[in-house]
């Protein structure tokens, strides 16, 4: 009787915590517009550390054919958070933003909230967004 009312004290305690502690995995739709180029790739990287910020540490990342105007790249499984996105278009797929000899970037980026920096990157803050939902987003290149 003890090892029964033991199991089932195990099993509810564990259906409890689940209940309490998980959560539904959320799904981050990222639309990048304005590839006027249809070459090379669109690489979209998400962050949830400021000190990771636009490294290659990033918490996941994806990459989509540059071959449209318009290219949708989806992010499942994700939890409750704040995300920077990070976006450029790798004209010759090295996996590196192209930057010219002062450093200024020579192919498109972007970033979450289309933030844009002055004289450099956008914050990590500029560039999150807060994902409380399933959500959708539009960014445009430049």
């Amino acid at each position: 009787m003890k090892a029964i009312t033991g199991l089932l004290l195990s099993i509810f305690l564990g259906l409890t915590t689940t209940a309490f502690a998980g959560e539904n995995p959320l799904t981050l739709t990222v639309n990048v517009k304005g590839i006027e180029k249809q070459e090379g790739s669109i690489r979209v990287a998400l962050y949830d550390q400021t000190k990771t910020f636009l490294t290659k540490n990033w918490l996941v990342g994806k990459v989509a054919e540059a071959n449209a105007p318009e290219v949708t790249l989806i992010f499942e499984g994700l939890k409750r958070g704040n995300y920077a996105v990070s976006i450029f278009q790798d004209y010759d797929n090295n996996e590196e933003l192209d930057k010219n000899f002062v450093g200024a970037p020579t192919e498109p980026y972007a970033f979450g909230n289309d933030a844009f920096g002055i004289f450099g990157p956008p914050s990590f803050e500029e560039s999150t967004i807060t994902l409380s939902e399933t959500q959708e987003i539009t960014i445009n290149l430049r």
